[in-house]
């Protein structure tokens, strides 16, 4: 009885532990599944930000340092123009942590050939636009300072707006599918000054190259770094004494690195 007993013990021991072991395999078979499910989930889901192309409209009427029709007048976001592109979230998962910056590709030339003497033309004999550059030395950066002189015509408009990056944290960015709203992105507003200048101009100031830097991160924590080239097109300009009118697109092309 006694022998019967121990071989009892012993094969529920080895049952015991062969159920462990098979548990153990199991476990770590499920863990790996769980693993590639998940590695799947995020190749299939994934933010894809996008600013599509968008015409604008200008009527300067007796002063060339207006904005641009149909922007955001109520905004208050600081050195940004009333003008405004759409970013919309194109992918299937929100897009998080989102924040957006400005680069401008070339500004340095333009600061070389302008810090000094500035930029001054007239149109109509005594229709003069102007601008000179000032630095501010304690934060190392530059305001560009405007003006809009005619005396016959009793004009005289300035404004003075820095050149900043223009960073700003957006938040988190809805699929489209979930949210029909974009999100608005504003333009420099001393870019958007400049190009009515060289409007106004003849296309004979040296104007830098415009982009758009998004960054953000998914819910899964994966980092995201998109780069859009911001390229404003005129495509008819009218021009009266103090005043002018232009039409054109701004395009926006994805120049992301691969």
């Amino acid at each position: 009885m006694e022998k019967f007993q121990l071989i009892i013990s012993i094969l529920s021991t080895m049952f015991t532990a062969v159920a462990a072991v098979a548990s153990f395999y199991a476990a770590r078979a499920a863990s790996k599944s769980n693993k590639i499910n998940l590695e799947e989930i995020r190749k299939r889901d994934k933010p894809v930000l996008d600013v599509p192309s968008k015409k604008f409209k200008g009527v300067l009427l007796d002063n060339l340092l207006s904005q641009w029709d149909g922007g955001d007048e109520n905004h208050l976001k600081n050195g940004a123009a009333d003008y405004f592109l759409d970013l919309n979230n194109i992918g299937n998962i929100h897009a998080r942590n989102v924040v957006m910056y400005f680069e401008y590709e070339g500004l340095e030339d333009f600061v070389k050939e302008y810090s000094n003497d500035g930029f001054v033309w007239t149109r109509e004999e005594d229709n003069q636009l102007s601008f000179y550059l000032e630095k501010n030395k304690r934060h190392n950066f530059y305001f560009i300072n405007f003006h809009h002189f005619s005396p016959s015509e009793k004009i005289s408009n300035k404004i003075r707006v820095a050149i900043t990056s223009q960073y700003e944290n957006l938040g988190t960015v809805q699929p489209s599918k979930y949210n029909t709203e974009s999100t608005k992105v504003h333009l420099p507003l001393f870019y958007v000054l400049l190009l009515n200048f060289n409007q106004f101009a003849l296309n004979n100031l040296k104007i830098f190259d415009l982009y758009l830097i998004l960054e953000y991160i998914d819910p899964y924590g994966l980092k995201y770094k998109q780069k859009f080239n911001i390229k404003p097109l005129f495509s008819r300009v009218e021009h009266t004494p103090g005043s002018m009118e232009f039409f054109g697109k701004v395009i926006c092309q994805e120049v992301t690195p691969e």
